[in-house]
């Protein structure tokens, strides 16, 4: 959330954007990718076994936002058949844990997006609303 000088409140005390930050500072980076992480690991399995028919006739997948590859990882065991590729900031896809189902490109998605049948936007909202702010990502 911004404040009345157009900046949010993390930039405000820090004197740079969270993504900034966390690309400079391990731990905080660390963090975010842990909280990322438990929010995929409960809501994935319910949205492969209840809703598994959406990634049918899918050959390729990107999940923009990806983290550290939780989300594709599951989605990769349970559809082998779909290429999954993470979009992330650099400074996340290079602590991500090796996985010959996932494909990291270090990005921006303001920028640049892998060509893919289909893309994931799980969570992605506090970058887009970042963006949508003027927050620079």
């Amino acid at each position: 959330m911004q404040g009345k000088a157009g900046i949010s409140a993390f930039e405000r005390l820090y004197g740079e954007s969270m993504w900034t930050n966390a690309s400079k500072h391990p731990k905080l980076n660390g963090i975010f990718n842990n909280a990322m992480v438990g929010g995929a690991r409960s809501v994935v399995p319910a949205l492969i076994d209840g809703y598994g028919e959406v990634f049918q006739g899918l050959t390729s997948l990107v999940d923009i936002g990806g983290g550290i590859g939780t989300t594709l990882q599951s989605i990769a065991k349970a559809f082998p058949h779909i290429k999954c590729t993470v979009l992330d900031l650099p400074h996340v896809v290079e602590t991500a844990p090796s996985c010959p189902e996932v494909e990291f490109v270090a990005g921006n998605m303001f920028s640049f997006i892998p060509k893919a049948d289909a893309v994931m936007l799980m969570v992605t909202y506090h970058s887009l609303l970042s963006r949508a702010m003027g927050v620079p990502v």
